[in-house]
């Protein structure tokens, strides 16, 4: 069985333009349109598909403040999936899933919120399949086909990662 990559992306914008550029073909279905040819697959996220839970999803005594529960400091932060997004991370799971997908691309937008963005749904998938990156600062045709053709290994952002997910937690 032939295998493809799975480019999963930020914004549809971004997928439209590496579909172009890779000559990958629409397809769509009652979650949403991805893209693909021989080689590749391509879907959008959608910005964040997941979220932190709220200190009251977390503890129902934290719903209402009170000085005598400060500082609220969960010991594990959860993920929560809206039902808004639900049927756009099912979509992805599924192409995540497939078993002719042998490595999944990150093409999420090149900082720590993209990073952060496409790890929170690669940790949910529960997958373990191979992690490159395609760091797109610009989507020219030009340069989406010299990062497809040059990926990175997906561990060389793992400390932007960290330091999105700090800034996440600080921030909730």
């Amino acid at each position: 069985m032939p295998s493809k990559r799975l480019i999963i992306t930020e914004k549809p914008r971004v997928a439209e333009h590496i579909a172009k550029a890779l000559g990958l073909v629409a397809v769509a279905d009652s979650r949403g349109k991805w893209y693909q040819n021989s080689e590749w697959l391509c879907v959008a996220a959608r910005g964040h598909l997941l979220r932190l839970a709220t200190p009251d999803e977390l503890n129902p005594q934290w719903k209402r403040w009170s000085f005598h529960n400060l500082p609220i400091v969960p010991e594990q932060f959860r993920l929560i999936v809206p039902d808004t997004h639900r049927p756009r991370l099912e979509l992805i799971f599924e192409k995540l899933r497939d078993p002719v997908v042998d490595a999944v691309v990150n093409a999420c937008d090149p900082g720590r919120e993209g990073e952060l963005i496409f790890r929170e749904i690669y940790h949910a998938s529960g997958e373990s399949k191979p992690v490159k990156r395609m760091w797109l600062p610009t989507l020219a045709p030009e340069e989406i086909k010299s990062e497809a053709a040059d990926l990175r290994p997906g561990d060389s952002y793992d400390s932007l990662f960290a330091s999105a997910r700090t800034r996440a937690k600080v921030d909730w």
